[in-house]
């Protein structure tokens, strides 16, 4: 049990919280965790704008919008009233659409891009815990010199304690260390 809570706790970084410009939700799993912890983040005054990304669509759904379907809730709109729900002014919260985001790398460039335009250079980056470090390490490598980032993990369901007690834990686990191979062998071939 000792070495699986060593494997679990590897892949989480929790920096101590600290005033930013902005929150960072990351799309992916346990995405209404990520909001509460975004949520709490603000009514800490933490950060005064919490900026969703997403809106991520598939060849499939792309090609039905092209033949004129017109999708009944738009990208943004649940997360939005989420937020709301929670006490998020809805002129604290800013949406930008990153439909090609297929990963956290390819996430990280559309989001990040437009933070720095929009002239943010201090981000609080909130995601599930498991996926923090990597997160991290990745907005960090990309951004380096240009944007501060600190990590602070939404408290979700995942036990970095007892992973291996879950069948969904241990899939994220595996898709996790999956995830960090993939990103070192696409880097090493760019």
């Amino acid at each position: 049990m000792l070495f699986g809570g060593k494997i679990g706790y590897f892949l989480i970084k929790s920096d101590p919280p600290q005033k930013a410009q902005a929150i960072v939700v990351l799309s992916g799993i346990d995405y209404y965790a990520r909001l509460i912890q975004a949520s709490n983040l603000y009514k800490d005054k933490l950060a005064p704008i919490i900026i969703i990304n997403g809106g991520r669509r598939s060849e499939a759904l792309e090609r039905l919008i092209k033949t004129g379907f017109d999708p009944p809730c738009k990208w943004p709109q649940k997360s939005i009233a989420v937020l709301n729900f929670l006490g998020v002014p809805l002129s604290s919260i800013w949406a930008i659409r990153a439909p090609n985001a297929y990963d956290t790398v390819s996430e990280a460039k559309t989001v990040g891009k437009e933070i720095i335009k929009r002239g943010i250079n201090h981000i609080i980056l909130t995601t599930s815990n498991f996926h923090t470090k990597r997160a991290s390490y990745i907005w960090k490598t990309i951004y380096k010199g240009r944007l501060k980032i600190t990590t602070i993990p939404a408290k979700g369901p995942f036990d970095p304690k007892g992973w291996w007690k879950s069948p969904r834990q241990i899939r994220w686990i595996i898709y996790e260390y999956g995830a960090w191979i993939f990103y070192f062998i696409s880097e090493a071939f760019n």
